[in-house]
């Protein structure tokens, strides 16, 4: 599931002090400042979902590992006006013929590629990921955040 908030709109942006990007920690070092979930299991069918995303039994297996180890992953995503380059490439699939090819692409659909796709396995794998997006449009900065 996917939690999406704004965080803060103004002309200006808005100041770290005001976006913590995480809770204090607590003093008992076996205490988490955000809720523990168990990652899934890796049963046939999610076995199955991820080998038609392009893993391996082995890559599923070090996924949910990694989950395990890392209870928490925090991505922070800057769209400055650099990120509208068209100087990166994407690699896409002919819904026809189902033939890759190599396309340019900005800066910015090359992270939006990457971001859908981490996201998706985190919704897979149960693995609470946090994405906080620093976009500035032409009058107003704003800060968005959206959780997994």
């Amino acid at each position: 599931m996917i939690h999406a908030t704004v965080v803060g709109i103004g002309p200006e942006p808005v100041p770290a002090v005001l976006v913590p990007s995480a809770p204090p920690i607590e003093c008992d070092i076996n205490s988490t400042p955000w809720p523990v979930q168990e990652p899934s299991e890796l049963t046939p069918s999610l076995i199955s979902q991820l080998n038609h995303c392009g893993l391996t039994k082995g890559l599923a297996m070090a996924l949910r590992e990694n989950a395990l180890v890392f209870p928490l992953r925090v991505w922070i995503i800057d769209n400055s006006g650099s990120m509208n380059m068209v100087d990166g490439h994407r690699i896409v699939e002919s819904s026809r013929t189902r033939q890759i090819k190599i396309v340019e692409a900005t800066r910015w659909e090359q992270v939006l590629e990457s971001v859908n796709y981490h996201a998706q396995m985190a919704s897979f794998m149960n693995a609470p990921t946090t994405f906080r997006v620093r976009k500035r449009t032409s009058e107003i900065y704003f800060l968005f955040l959206f959780r997994i």
